[in-house]
């Protein structure tokens, strides 16, 4: 468990659309929460010939905010 202050929370970022024959450019803005709760979770599974599994969870969360990532790895010795 953790928490995340953002210093600089807004994201300005330039796009086009490709093939506009003008070429026009616009800003996309994006306010994220300041602060975020943290928080992860995983398992490791190992086997004595060294085979590995993991899996993890992670989310950061915020009011009106839910980033969510999961993941699985399989590593084996050679």
């Amino acid at each position: 468990m953790g928490a995340s202050w953002l210093s600089d929370n807004r994201w300005d970022i330039k796009a086009r659309l490709e093939g506009d024959p003008e070429q026009r450019t616009f800003t996309l803005i994006t306010d994220l929460p300041r602060t975020f709760g943290e928080v992860k979770t995983g398992i490791v599974l190992t086997r004595k010939n060294g085979l590995e599994l993991t899996a993890e969870y992670s989310a950061r969360f915020a009011d009106r905010y839910l980033s969510q990532t999961g993941s699985l790895r399989l590593a084996m010795p050679f």
